[in-house]
């Protein structure tokens, strides 16, 4: 009878995720990318010229102040790109060395990169640097691809790119002086001569590291790492316009690159030119950069993509060495090590301005989603305090209806905060005249409909129902949606979602994500089983959790590692606890055990794709056959305790919060006072419990992922512990009520008959 519920459960629930499928896909075909080809291989194509700079953004590049980089734009294949490597921010010696790595890479400090000589200056020491820290970047893999090929690096950025192994270049030199000082004159057409005395197959030059004011670069003296408080400061700090300093220097680069890409044209016309920014300006700010790409081995206009992204117009600076490689036929093997993948077209596009215009707007989503998500955790920080004070204060005199009416609606709309963050970028509010105001408004909005909606259910575990659902169905059908036609999701560049800026992952399942997907999920099925019997609650259970697994664990769609086990333990406890079986140790091990097999499974599969197609699932196996996964090991466990100068202690506060409650409820007895229905909240509270303990320990995000996950469903708890009191005492007034009527009848009678005049007669 359960197998049978089981099938029907999941025949159902897939039917619904096809049919949501169909009717949501031609809302998003229109900004979901399209396959495109890759990018050509191979060596009998004409010369590569790969153009860098540092400080350089698509928002930056306008007809006035770079004319020559946007007039290439617009017939190029076109992306931002992700420049973090370590740091959260890139300086130019690391975007170079990532450039010719295909690695994340790391500089002690933040200087110009000079050359001496033939040879990159401090070589040993970036080697060891790298091969000291967690991620045991190899750099020089570019220049060991290419040998055999001539090659020509000018300018000092160009060279650490080109550099092999032992720190020598592959190839020619030729110097290129600095970006001048503002108000002063400097060698406008260096590059441009550079490149006429040259026959190479493939160069590189680096024209120039645009720096903030401030944040100034010399070649002996380092600008070091910005502290907590200056992170503090920019986390709450929207970026205004660029100064005018700035603007002088990305100027002088765009006359550098429109000499020398008219040189190219004149010398080289099969030439295929690929031009990135590597590094940020600003050492305390991240930005998405500049790329563009025209040639015989990039169609265009177009929108450029790669499997490390897998969004139409973003990639990340790791993926042009294994593009390079690609291109000029270094094979397979010589890209190994490179965790970016080869960049290709995603979206064709006769409009070639209107991808620029794109590119700019989404810099400007990820960039007010970043500057509001420090303050965004504050406010559900702030949120969770109020409801915890309120919930203590519910017992005085002085709490009335109107109280209660308040905190209800403010717990619920608390609850839909986190999937509100999501909904809103259905709606282009990056596109609006003050982006960050839109941004609030909208979140704030759809929270308010939902907690709404929410509250009008009569049953106390309605909102359960509506926000738990609403919560789990959208994350569900966007990892879904963009797994199949890859398309920006509503998780990219969320306040809680994947932050492009300094992110790691750019699909697929967030550990926010999953945090907020498991908390719906337990809220509605248990939810559910209050109202099935327990079989078939059981079943369906059983099958949500399947699907749940299946969506999270493939690569294609969750390419998520930390978080089947995370499901797994979530729902297999709640599928116990409604079987009526006593939750031993026992029993919690042995689905924890379950959990972290199917983990493992997911990841093995994974990697017996060929290395190309691999997620970071696949990766992550692998590293252990190459001898690094010890390395990956101890880095995410350094992340969990390490974590994030804001976030960390929010979350502490949070989690606190909230368990502080609970241990008031306990003490206080609710649950036991309660009728039989409230099972549901034990039994939602210890799976999602479980389930996120587990999360902080797999994950890298640390108590970011209970924090997030609590605020979804601990309100909601609340909320339905107080319509219940209300219930019990609305049913004890009523029976009381129900008890007194006859005793009041009959005191009624006897006034009647001892007033009436007939017994005053009979007197």
């Amino acid at each position: 009878m359960v197998l049978r519920s089981a099938r029907q459960t999941i025949l159902v629930v897939v039917a619904l995720l096809a049919v949501l499928a169909g009717v949501c896909a031609p809302a998003r075909a229109e900004g979901t990318a399209r396959a495109g080809k890759p990018a050509a291989e191979g060596g009998g194509k004409g010369p590569v010229v790969v153009v860098g700079f540092s400080g350089v953004s698509w928002t930056d590049v306008t007809r006035k102040t770079a004319p020559h980089l946007y007039e290439f734009g617009k017939k190029a294949a076109v992306s931002n790109i992700v420049v973090r490597t370590v740091r959260e921010t890139a300086c130019p010696v690391e975007g170079w060395t990532a450039l010719g790595s295909g690695q994340r890479t790391i500089d002690d400090g933040c200087r110009l990169p000079t050359v001496a000589g033939k040879a990159p200056v401090r070589w040993a020491q970036l080697k060891e640097a790298n091969s000291s820290s967690s991620y045991k970047a190899k750099i020089g893999a570019l220049g060991e691809a290419l040998q055999g090929r001539s090659a020509l690096a000018v300018g000092p950025g160009a060279a650490l790119a080109l550099a092999k192994p032992n720190g020598r270049l592959l190839g020619g030199y030729a110097a290129l002086a600095p970006l001048p000082v503002s108000g002063e004159d400097g060698d406008v057409g260096g590059a441009a001569r550079a490149y006429a005395g040259s026959d190479a197959d493939v160069t590189v030059i680096d024209l120039g590291a645009v720096r903030y004011p401030g944040n100034e670069l010399s070649e002996n003296h380092p600008v070091q790492a910005p502290g907590i408080a200056q992170r503090l400061r920019e986390y709450f700090t929207p970026e205004g316009a660029a100064p005018e300093a700035v603007k002088q220097q990305i100027s002088y680069i765009d006359a550098r690159f429109g000499l020398l890409v008219k040189q190219i044209r004149k010398k080289t016309p099969n030439a295929t030119v690929l031009v990135a920014n590597v590094a940020d300006a600003d050492s305390s700010r991240p930005h998405l950069g500049y790329f563009a790409a025209a040639g015989p081995r990039m169609g265009g206009p177009a929108l450029a993509t790669s499997d490390s992204t897998r969004q139409p117009g973003l990639i990340q600076v790791t993926d042009i060495m294994p593009t390079l490689a690609g291109w000029l036929g270094a094979g397979p093997q010589a890209r190994g090590n490179a965790i970016g993948s080869a960049i290709t077209t995603a979206k064709a596009s006769d409009d070639g301005e209107a991808n620029i215009a794109r590119l700019d707007a989404e810099h400007t989503r990820a960039q007010v989603t970043r500057s509001l998500s420090g303050s965004f955790y504050v406010l559900l920080a702030a949120l969770s305090a109020a409801i915890l004070l309120m919930w203590a204060k519910r017992k005085s005199h002085r709490w009335t209806e109107t109280n209660e009416r308040f905190f209800l609606q403010l717990s619920a709309l608390t609850a839909a905060l986190p999937v509100s963050t999501l909904l809103v970028n259905l709606i282009p509010w990056w596109r609006m005249s003050n982006p960050l105001v839109s941004l609030l408004m909208g979140v704030v909005l759809i929270a308010a409909v939902l907690a709404l909606i929410a509250l009008r259910g009569k049953s106390p575990f309605a909102p359960f129902a509506v926000i738990g659902g609403v919560t789990a169905g959208t994350l569900a059908l966007d990892v879904l949606l963009d797994g199949i036609w890859h398309g920006y999701p509503l998780q990219l560049a969320a306040l809680l979602g994947m932050q492009p800026l300094v992110g790691w992952r750019f699909y697929g399942f967030s550990n926010n994500a999953v945090a907020m997907f498991v908390a719906g999920l337990v809220l509605l099925l248990a939810w559910h089983s209050s109202r099935t019997a327990r079989k078939k609650s059981v079943a369906v259970i059983l099958g949500a959790g399947a699907l749940a697994v299946l969506l999270d664990g493939s690569a294609k769609f969750g390419a998520d590692f930390g978080g089947p086990p995370v499901i797994v333990v979530g729902l297999g406890v709640l599928a116990t606890m409604v079987a009526g079986k006593r939750l031993t140790w026992l029993r919690f091990a042995a689905v924890l055990g379950a959990a972290v097999a199917v983990s493992f499974v997911f990841a093995l599969f994974d990697y017996l794709q060929p290395a190309p197609k691999r997620s970071h699932l696949g990766k992550f196996v692998g590293s252990f056959f190459d001898g690094g996964g010890l390395a990956i090991v101890w880095r995410k466990v350094t992340q969990i305790f390490g974590g994030n100068a804001l976030f960390i202690p929010v979350a502490l506060a949070i989690v606190a919060a909230i368990c502080a409650v609970a241990w008031l409820l306990a003490k206080r007895g609710h649950f036991a006072r309660l009728r039989i229905e409230d099972e549901i909240v034990r039994r939602s509270a210890v799976s999602l419990v479980s389930a996120l303990v587990v999360a902080a320990l797999l994950n890298d995000s640390g108590v970011t992922m209970p924090a997030v996950g609590l605020i979804v469903a601990a309100p909601l708890w609340f909320v339905a512990t107080l319509r219940r009191e209300g219930e019990a005492t609305a049913g004890q007034r009523d029976a009381a009520v129900q008890e007194g009527e006859p005793a009041a009848q009959e005191g009624e009678a006897a006034v009647q008959e001892e007033e009436s005049p007939a017994t005053a007669s009979r007197e």
